[in-house]
């Protein structure tokens, strides 16, 4: 494995959420730390996300006509119960609703409309998730705030997003220090 340690800059963040960093698909990321400058002579307050896309991809199986099973499936990386699938001999609205790894199985909400081997299967969760790190702290005029610093971590998994807004347009900078795990 691969370690890189980064730092993502976004300097002037005002009121519009401002990615500063997203996580590529095949890295696992440690935050390090986050620093927030005001760059104001007034109080400013500030508030960071995390987004998660949720999962996506490809992968392959055999399908029976009636059968909600999908059998010999061949990666469950990334795969969720709940996330949406399409593919040939499979009906609209189909979601997960249950997996095994040990046994490559998926169990569909909806049989399968067609039988075959080796087919193609997409699946996205159509709605991706976010949630608050921190929101709206005050930052005092003309001063720094260490959000993560003395041993706290955040991790963020592949493809997810930071992101930082302000009450106030252009008046923080900020620093991300981080490492990537490839």
């Amino acid at each position: 494995m691969a370690t890189t340690f980064k730092n993502a800059l976004s300097p002037a963040v005002g009121t519009t959420d401002t990615i500063v960093y997203t996580a590529a698909s095949n890295v696992r990321v440690t935050v390090l730390g986050i620093s927030l400058a005001n760059l104001t002579s007034s109080y400013v307050t500030a508030s960071i996300k995390v987004t998660d896309p949720g999962p996506s991809g490809t992968f392959t199986g055999n399908l029976t006509n009636g059968s909600p099973t999908i059998t010999n499936v061949n990666t469950f990386s990334e795969i969720q119960v709940g996330a949406a699938i399409s593919g040939t001999g499979i009906p609209a609205n189909t979601t997960i609703s249950t997996f095994n790894a040990s046994a490559n199985t998926i169990t569909m909400n909806n049989n399968a409309s067609a039988s075959g081997t080796t087919i193609t299967v997409s699946f996205l969760d159509a709605a991706p998730v976010s949630a608050y790190y921190i929101k709206d702290v005050i930052v005092p005029p003309n001063q720094s705030l260490r959000v993560i610093n003395g041993g706290e971590r955040l991790v963020l998994a592949g493809s997810n997003t930071l992101s930082i807004a302000s009450n106030t347009d252009s008046s923080l900078d900020v620093v991300v220090s981080l490492v990537e795990i490839v």
